[in-house]
């Protein structure tokens, strides 16, 4: 999800991105300023703590909110919104990183290109790993759920655009991989021990389930497809034994 560079190169670039935010003003932001603040962002999530200071001293540049990283990180994503929920390249970075990528796209028809099916991803996360040695992951200070639960949030307060290719990708995306987790709730018994126990599994499902409610609340026309659905797998997640946190993140209402 994130590319490994050496600890120098990134504290360099959080840096220069510190600078820069320094002397930007708030009237200057426009649609080129999105990977320069998608740039903060993500140097706020990085696994060293010094990379991470100097991305939230960025971030409060830009923002006018002094924090630290991970309540910056909270901040930063609604920030950005609230300034490029209309530029198609931000759009489709958040449809991407609902996903589970982390793209690097001018057209939201490349980014939807890339993606992974939840299916697949699914069945990678599910597998059994029987490696002598774990390999570690990318970053380790990333958290998908809370990933998934903070883009969630600016997904379903982007304004309606028509057409809106992004969007629509992820509603296609987001069902496809809905009917897996039915499928897979319908099919297999879970519990504490269960397929869900995962946490690689529980992120992917995460992901399916914080995309689905967004969309549903969005008020187009397949909304009640994922009504549906959320609705199916509740119901058979509470008669399979799923995970109580996945299937309070399929309720729509909240």
């Amino acid at each position: 999800m994130y590319v490994q560079q050496t600890f120098d190169t990134r504290y360099a670039a959080a840096l220069a991105l510190r600078s820069f935010a320094s002397t930007v003003r708030e009237k200057e932001l426009a649609e080129p300023f999105v990977p320069i603040t998608l740039a903060i962002y993500d140097a706020l999530l990085d696994d060293d703590e010094e990379v991470r200071d100097v991305a939230a001293q960025a971030a409060a540049s830009m923002t006018g909110k002094a924090t630290f990283p991970v309540a910056a990180a909270d901040t930063m994503a609604p920030w950005m919104a609230g300034r490029f929920c209309r530029v198609p390249h931000f759009r489709a970075q958040v449809a991407s990183r609902m996903v589970g990528h982390v793209v690097g796209v001018a057209a939201p028809t490349e980014a939807a290109l890339s993606w992974t099916p939840a299916a697949a991803q699914l069945e990678v996360a599910m597998r059994f790993d029987d490696a002598l040695f774990a390999v570690e992951d990318p970053n380790l200070f990333v958290d998908e759920v809370r990933e998934a639960e903070r883009w969630a949030r600016v997904l379903a307060a982007l304004p309606r655009i028509d057409p809106d290719e992004s969007v629509a990708a992820l509603e296609a995306w987001t069902a496809d991989g809905l009917r897996t987790l039915v499928r897979l709730a319908e099919q297999r018994g879970d519990g504490p021990l269960g397929w869900t126990a995962k946490a690689d599994v529980f992120a992917v499902c995460s992901r399916v389930l914080r995309s689905a409610v967004a969309l549903a609340g969005l008020s187009r026309d397949s909304s009640p497809t994922m009504v549906d659905l959320l609705l199916r797998f509740r119901t058979a997640g509470e008669a399979t034994g799923v995970h109580g946190t996945l299937l309070s993140m399929a309720d729509h209402h909240t």
